[in-house]
């Protein structure tokens, strides 16, 4: 399964990061280690605006969102070792639902 590219700089807008993880390289330090789901999120949020380095943020949600999508898609991949079916399943969405988004997010 091929990951979601890393982008080099901290901010891109989200039209122009279309499948692209910046969020990743940024928050690399945080230890997400038995913390909530939620603690991870904001962490992760605190270490992007920390990392804004003078630049302007704007659709923010929108960012949040694929890269949450993505995430969500990618790690739940991984634990049903690749079955579509499974992952669907867990996702609470259709199997037609899931290859799109897998192809919308370049995970496949």
């Amino acid at each position: 399964m091929r990951k979601i590219a890393e982008a080099a700089t901290p901010y891109i807008t989200p039209a122009a990061i279309d499948r692209v993880n910046i969020i990743k390289p940024i928050t690399a330090s945080i230890d997400t280690a038995n913390k909530p789901l939620r603690d991870c999120v904001l962490s992760a949020f605190k270490n992007y605006y920390n990392h804004l380095d003078g630049s302007e943020p704007n659709d923010v949600m929108e960012l949040f969102e694929s890269q949450a999508k993505a995430a969500a898609i990618e790690a739940t991949m991984n634990y049903t070792r690749g079955n579509q079916s499974k992952a669907a399943k867990v996702l609470g969405i259709s199997r037609g639902t899931l290859r799109k988004l897998l192809k919308k997010y370049d995970l496949v």
